[in-house]
């Protein structure tokens, strides 16, 4: 009978103890989970900011269509301008050197579906052909005779996953400085690896400001 009342005795000062124990409060959430879920929202609201219209681009051929493409500092998306009036003269002689002393070369690209890419490029031009100024040049076809200086080679053209050369076309520039290019552009050209080969028509505008850093140091230009 002792042993029971001692047993009892134990058991009510335990649940008395129990009882009196403060209850832990909730952790108040930390600031740093807050912190890094909003970094996300400001890193695209910089992008979205930096983010400009660099092309617009029309096709009548082999169907209607219009685009609309972008240029971003990082290089995202694939649009933008390179040319070697935008470097120093240490980096002219390293371009010089691997055969990149390209006076003008612009690309225009969207992965919209039906999608389209076209590069320009004054590769074979030297930067009096091509001078920091501006002027109209010819566009040159892959399947025609060796490109000159002057010309501009279509050195790549596609839509919707099928591929086409230029036959005829002019690409004027309309400002061109250390900030960065202005222009338009018209084309003609045909289907290639295709006995079927359709025509292709398109004319576009372009807008790009250099980006700077490495292999453009004398770019003046903001990105705002």
């Amino acid at each position: 009978m002792r042993t029971v009342k001692l047993a009892t005795l134990v058991i009510a000062a335990s649940a008395s103890l129990f009882a009196c124990k403060p209850k832990e409060e909730a952790k108040a959430p930390v600031a740093e989970v807050t912190e890094e879920a909003a970094a996300p929202e400001e890193s695209a609201t910089a992008a979205a900011v930096d983010r400009r219209e660099a092309c617009n681009i029309t096709m009548t051929a082999p169907e209607s269509n219009d685009w609309t493409t972008y240029w971003e500092p990082s290089g995202a998306g694939g649009n933008g301008a390179k040319s070697i009036h935008w470097a120093n003269a240490t980096e002219k002689e390293a371009r010089a050197a691997n055969l990149l002393s390209i006076p003008l070369e612009i690309t225009c690209t969207s992965s919209e579906s039906p999608n389209i890419s076209i590069t320009l490029s004054a590769s074979q031009s030297t930067e009096e052909d091509v001078p920091m100024a501006p002027g109209s040049y010819p566009i040159w076809g892959r399947e025609q005779s060796p490109l000159q200086g002057k010309q501009f080679l279509a050195a790549s053209l596609s839509f919707n996953g099928r591929t086409f050369d230029s036959r005829n076309g002019t690409i004027t520039v309309s400002e061109f400085s250390s900030e960065g290019v202005k222009g338009s552009f018209i084309l003609d050209g045909a289907e290639m690896q295709t006995e079927a080969a359709e025509p292709i028509h398109i004319e576009g505008t372009f807008d790009f400001p250099c980006r700077g850093g490495l292999l453009e140091s004398a770019c003046t230009a903001t990105h705002d």
